[in-house]
């Protein structure tokens, strides 16, 4: 099996398939429809795939906690969910015209970075969550906040505005969480597709999905591009490291928009690969008690 190639692993049919995570209690990949409204499971030991939960709406992005419970970051509220089912609220961004969260990120902290989607362009924000629900908007005039992710040493923050075509990036602060000295990493070319999730290896090099360009992209900490890797669909949304050694990178993909176009380019399935490159294991968020 040729495992540095693309290979299929869950034909879900998401519709908007987004924000894989992997789960290492489980050692699964967990991750979101956001239209078709549920999260889904991957298990590579068995090579199947199930709906771990289904909601009303659209959960765009989750963490899980120290306690396996979950965070859903769903349409403007993020809500807690607790391993026996329960929920509640932790806080709901009413601040601005934001149509419904997009893509997470934890970090060290536990806190959690968000991007958001506006109603119209430029609506959109980027906002950190904290502990029990206290959050501070940290840049808006965004047109669609995408691919948050921290560097290895945790000194650089990395934020991409997928309409705009442009990934940021900032001098990240441990101890306060803030963000500061904002420049452009990249500017993505037209004829790539939009740069849509992003994530960092244990080389510190950043990586991100192109959606509409049928690939992901590895940059090295400079911006210049290291390697391209070309999938059969089209719109390649995100990616995870995982695997018990956390080499076994996990790439999202979606249909939506694509319902003439014939499988694999129509995409909405989850793909595998690995190319003994080893990513760093994301930390659980802390933001319920």
């Amino acid at each position: 099996m040729n495992l540095s190639s693309p290979r299929l692993v869950a034909d879900c049919n998401a519709n908007l398939g987004e924000g894989p995570l992997w789960h290492a209690p489980s050692q699964t990949v967990h991750f979101t429809d956001i239209e078709g409204r549920r999260i889904i499971r991957y298990n590579p030991a068995t090579d199947q795939h199930d709906v771990v939960l289904k909601r009303k709406g659209r959960v765009s992005g989750f963490t899980f906690e120290r306690d396996g419970s979950m965070i859903l970051f769903e349409e403007q509220l993020v809500i807690h969910r607790s391993n026996d089912g329960a929920e509640r609220v932790l806080c709901e961004i009413k601040e601005g015209n934001h149509e419904r969260f997009n893509d997470v990120k934890t970090d060290p902290e536990g806190r959690v970075y968000v991007g958001t989607m506006g109603i119209a362009n430029g609506d959109g924000a980027l906002i950190r969550v904290e502990r029990g629900g206290k959050y501070a908007i940290l840049m808006e005039g965004v047109r669609c906040g995408n691919g948050p992710a921290f560097s290895k040493d945790k000194k650089r923050f990395y934020f991409t505005d997928s309409v705009a075509q442009k990934i940021y990036v900032f001098d990240y602060d441990r101890k306060s969480g803030n963000l500061s000295n904002r420049r452009l990493f990249v500017d993505v070319p037209g004829e790539e597709g939009f740069p849509d999730g992003t994530t960092v290896d244990a080389k510190d090099h950043v990586w991100t999905a192109r959606w509409g360009g049928h690939m992901l992209v590895r940059y090295r900490p400079d911006g210049s591009v290291e390697r391209r890797i070309k999938f059969p669909a089209r719109q390649v949304s995100s990616l995870t490291f995982g695997g018990p050694d956390c080499t076994d990178i996990y790439v999202t993909t979606a249909g939506q928009g694509l319902d003439k176009m014939p499988p694999p380019e129509r995409g909405g399935a989850l793909y595998h690969l690995n190319l003994g490159i080893r990513g760093i294991p994301e930390p659980a968020s802390r933001l319920a008690g």
